[in-house]
């Protein structure tokens, strides 16, 4: 983006120019790519049991959503989920 910041950028066309390259490659050519993404989920695996292990991790969060009606009463709702939770 940074050498053509005035043109469009669309991540249909990159995906499919992608898979074109990929479909293209032999099965020797994808093995380095496979082999870089098969060492990052180990060290993704790794790295995530550290932090696990630190005591800062715990499997869902409690988010509360504070509110306030019409009438001026506060309304507290409460989700357990990631932070994606609506």
């Amino acid at each position: 983006r940074h050498d053509n910041p005035d043109r469009h950028h669309d991540q249909i066309s990159a995906v499919r120019r992608i898979s074109v390259m990929w479909n293209a490659m032999t099965p020797s050519e994808r093995e380095h790519y496979v082999n870089l993404a098969r060492d990052a989920k180990a060290e993704y695996e790794e790295r995530l049991m550290e932090y696990r292990a630190t005591g800062n991790w715990s499997p869902f969060q409690t988010i509360d959503r504070i509110e306030t009606n019409k009438n001026g009463v506060v309304i507290v709702e409460r989700f357990a989920g990631g932070p994606w939770v609506r």
